[in-house]
């Protein structure tokens, strides 16, 4: 991206390859181009914060004065409760630089097993299991089929819902949605499986075995040559065939993905993967190992004061993971967290550090299909 300032302020941002023809055109999404008003917000914590005793007030103090005490406090839960006492939370908006760092400090200086990203969702059964190659938006244009299962590519991954829609209407590609939601690009769809929520999973597993399709079918409040048609027309395709998914796929369908492929398509048609992480950094989360430990985002609010009881929070818990257990960061012995800006969970941090945004920093994300 290239950012605009005047007088320190960021006041636009566009794409870096606008007049090259690169990644994305001349095209940001919605989001980036004008999501931008926060990196300048009066509101920014600008300066370290330490609360000294529980329930006290967070003071103003130097980087010295934090970093020493965070690193004091964290090895004595250490060396009282031992390592995996420690638990590190990072953010999938971080950069693939700041991710990395992380981890190291993780595995090799603190040395725990308790760490993750807060990601909607993990990444991780996909790419342990992946035989198919990542669409990039090029595969995607020019797919002449295209399984989208779950998520809404138009509402929360916008310039990956145009090329669903140029690949429909100037492509020819026949689209198959099937979702819980009558989202828009059922418009364009050649077949709509509204099914049941939280149903989505047992259908797609359901389409790499046809003994399968009456129990999915009933499951899912939807017919069994609905499924049987999809089957059919994956198989009849003339072109690239492209699965997408979003949340609704669990760790069992990531798994089964490449599988999907083998006996879906036939010789001589590429089936590849498109996933669709809510967050601008969730695949490079995984690749720098953030999230190999297998831990969850909700396991972590479990062990909160007893497994563990020290956190190191880089980012923020989403709203599902906290709402309704923000009880649980008070029963932590020591809380560090480094953001923007002040909020639900840096009312129970012991230390607040101050977070860099994008724009003041510089690093390198990886999009959804695997390019940094």
């Amino acid at each position: 991206m290239s950012l605009g300032t005047r007088g320190g302020e960021l006041k636009r941002v566009v794409a870096r390859d606008r007049y090259v023809n690169g990644l994305n055109g001349e095209f940001l999404c919605v989001k980036g181009r004008f999501g931008h008003p926060f990196v300048n917000h009066e509101d920014r914590i600008r300066t370290p914060l330490i609360r000294y005793k529980k329930g006290g007030k967070l003071i103003p103090a130097t980087w010295d004065e934090a970093i020493r005490h965070v690193a004091e406090r964290l090895d004595a839960v250490a060396n009282d409760h031992g390592r995996d006492a420690v638990g590190v939370v990072g953010s999938p908006r971080l950069t693939n630089e700041a991710l990395y760092v992380l981890h190291k400090f993780t595995t090799e200086l603190v040395g725990t097993k308790n760490y993750t990203t807060t990601d909607a969702f993990s990444l991780k059964p996909l790419f342990d299991n992946l035989g198919s190659p990542l669409a990039t938006h090029a595969d995607i244009r020019h797919a002449k089929t295209i399984i989208l299962l779950g998520g809404e590519p138009e509402e929360l991954q916008p310039l990956t819902g145009k090329q669903i829609r140029q690949a429909v209407r100037n492509g020819g590609a026949k689209l198959v949605v099937i979702n819980s939601v009558r989202i828009r690009l059922v418009e364009q769809s050649a077949q709509f499986l509204h099914v049941r929520p939280a149903t989505e999973q047992a259908v797609f597993l359901a389409l790499a075995d046809s003994a399968n399709d009456g129990l999915a079918a009933q499951k899912a409040g939807i017919e069994s040559a609905d499924i049987a048609a999809v089957r059919q027309l994956v198989k009849d395709s003339a072109g690239d065939v492209i699965f997408m998914f979003g949340g609704e796929l669990g760790p069992d369908g990531q798994a089964a993905i490449s599988q999907l492929g083998s006996q879906m398509t036939k010789e001589g048609t590429r089936f590849l993967v498109h996933p669709l992480p809510l967050f601008n950094n969730s695949v490079g989360a995984h690749d720098m190992g953030m999230m190999e430990s297998g831990v969850t985002p909700e396991e972590i609010l479990d062990a909160a004061g007893s497994q563990i009881r020290a956190l190191y929070l880089a980012g923020d818990f989403l709203p599902r993971h906290l709402e309704g257990r923000e009880d649980d960061l008070g029963k932590l012995d020591f809380l560090v967290v480094q953001e923007l800006f002040q909020n639900e969970t840096t009312a129970h941090a012991d230390v607040v550090l101050p977070a860099a945004s994008y724009a003041e920093i510089d690093g390198t994300f990886t999009n959804n299909d695997g390019f940094v």
